[in-house]
């Protein structure tokens, strides 16, 4: 009768630890998630920003296409979030 306890402990701890590895994936998930949410939020914005300060040259007085504002934007956003993560920790 006691080897009957045990193993029913043994079922509900196994269940626990997958329950608990689900909860970890799916926060893992979430934080993707909300992650690249504000990525895209911030390159929105930064895209936006470039085009109202720099409609026709940059600081280097050179012509400015989407092309430009795309990889400004995009360095600007994962600098941004490099530095939120990093005040994270």
């Amino acid at each position: 009768m006691g080897y009957e306890g045990r193993s029913n402990n043994n079922d509900i701890f196994a269940k626990e630890v997958e329950v608990l590895k689900k909860k970890g994936e799916y926060k893992e998930t979430r934080e993707n998630h909300n992650e690249e949410a504000l990525w895209k939020e911030l390159y929105t914005s930064e895209f936006t920003r470039l085009r109202r300060e720099y409609p026709d040259k940059n600081e280097q007085g050179e012509d400015v296409d989407d092309e430009w504002y795309e990889s400004k934007a995009i360095e600007y956003a994962d600098a941004m979030l490099k530095l939120k993560k990093r005040m994270q920790e």
